[in-house]
């Protein structure tokens, strides 16, 4: 090697070098930025969730507080088939674009909501039409009927509340949507306390957290309007080009709903309804924990805008960070479930929910674990790979969820959930080729 080749590899390692500590730091003060809004955003909503949830255990029997839980739980699962994969899609197509100056984002913006208006248009119909059959013959329940119907109706508000929050996150503003979000709780404190006072039992519960959605929607749309009207602008892509390629997120998340919400639907299969406000309770805990420690629920746009070997390198930074910090805050959690519940909940949602809590625990950093390791599969468009992992774990969570919760109750949804999503990620580790692992496995 001459000189003039040695300076030459010389300047261009000065390059990588200063691009990968440029890098670094901007992945630093963006990821820190995005996860401290949304770190704010979750407490504010899990907070307001933990005060209402304490507020109505008292103000509600436990069949009537169940049956509150029956519908918003209905409601979120079926949130996938009003969805159709558009959120993830967006998440991952949008930062895209806008870091290319791709001027067609807003294309793919106006298509992907109307496709999810659609969706969540002919679910809702779905259930109202099916509410009869799934009320007797599902569900075993003839009184949950109406519910069921209602629950649609919230479906079709959370679907497009739901695209409007992915959008903010695709665009790296949850500064913006914090202030949303803000509003939005203010209202369904007030909301649901006014019409539960008023005596309209659960129903009021129900009316008043879909009137904060309508509230949430119309600061959101105000936002983007003021702020980013041009992803607002132009002609929609078609509903048939958009579905093409979200069709392949929404099997995703068909398998991801099943693994995450399975449980607490096959409670109110096999067990009287007010078990389903028993397990309500366990779920709102681990997912407040889940939320405010939001670490995958931001990364897919961060992952999105690189490639290669600084790809791998992002991920790494994240994943062994956040294994550590959410298993050590599952074994706390674990250790303290039954003070934790006979502290702020009536004696017997303590007493018939502190073991499922202490395993349902464990669910927050093998949930982050692996949703970390499959939107690197999204990134790296293994649909494949991330459809049947996802779909094999889900397919456990299901069949132990039969097999456990008529044996053992809570504590076998609970477990069924943990253990499947080992499963998922026992599989992800064993494809160890992928390297982002690192050597370590």
């Amino acid at each position: 090697m001459n000189v003039e080749e040695l300076y030459a590899d010389k300047f261009v390692s000065w390059v990588i070098d200063k691009f990968e500590k440029m890098d670094s730091s901007y992945l630093a003060r963006q990821f820190v930025k995005n996860l401290s809004f949304r770190i704010f955003s979750n407490i504010l909503t899990k907070g307001v969730s933990f005060l209402l949830i304490m507020w109505l255990t008292r103000e509600l029997s436990p069949d009537d507080f169940g049956l509150y839980s029956f519908a918003i739980s209905l409601a979120g699962f079926f949130v996938v088939f009003g969805n159709l994969g558009v959120t993830v899609a967006l998440l991952k197509v949008v930062p895209e674009k806008l870091a290319q100056g791709d001027e067609g984002v807003a294309s793919w913006v106006l298509g992907g909501l109307k496709l999810m208006t659609i969706g969540s248009l002919v679910s809702f119909l779905f259930l109202s039409l099916a509410s009869p059959f799934l009320a007797l013959y599902v569900f075993g329940k003839p009184f949950v009927q109406p519910v069921i119907v209602l629950a649609g109706g919230f479906l079709f508000l959370m679907v497009i509340s739901g695209f409007f929050d992915s959008l903010f996150i695709a665009i790296k503003r949850n500064d913006l949507c914090f202030c949303s979000v803000i509003v939005k709780e203010v209202s369904r404190v007030l909301f649901i306390v006014l019409l539960v006072s008023a005596g309209l039992s659960f129903f009021g519960a129900l009316y008043g957290y879909i009137l904060s959605f309508f509230v949430f929607l119309l600061v959101a749309l105000s936002l983007f309007l003021w702020k980013y009207a041009f992803l607002f602008k132009g002609k929609s892509l078609s509903v048939h080009k958009v579905f093409s390629y979200s069709k392949w997120f929404m099997a995703l998340g068909v398998f991801t709903t099943i693994l995450a919400m399975m449980d607490i639907l096959m409670i109110s299969i096999f067990m009287p309804i007010r078990y389903t406000g028993y397990y309500t309770v366990v779920v709102s805990i681990v997912s407040a924990l889940m939320l405010l420690i939001p670490i995958s629920r931001i990364t897919l746009p961060f992952f999105s805008e690189v490639s290669g070997e600084h790809l791998e390198s992002r991920f790494r930074k994240i994943f062994y960070p956040t294994v550590v910090i959410t298993f050590v805050v599952a074994v706390v959690l674990a250790v303290t479930s039954k003070p934790l519940l006979a502290f702020f909940y009536p004696v017997e949602y303590a007493e018939n929910a502190w073991i499922a809590l202490s395993v349902l625990a464990f669910v927050v950093p093998v949930r982050n674990a692996f949703w970390l390791s499959v939107q690197r599969l999204i990134v790296l468009g293994k649909i494949r790979d991330q459809l049947w992992i996802t779909g094999l774990a889900a397919f456990v969570n299901l069949v132990l969820n039969v097999l456990f919760i008529p044996l053992f109750g809570l504590p076998g949804a609970a477990f069924a959930t943990v253990l499947s999503l080992v499963v998922g990620f026992g599989l992800v580790i064993q494809r160890g080729r992928w390297g982002w692992l690192g050597d370590s496995f």
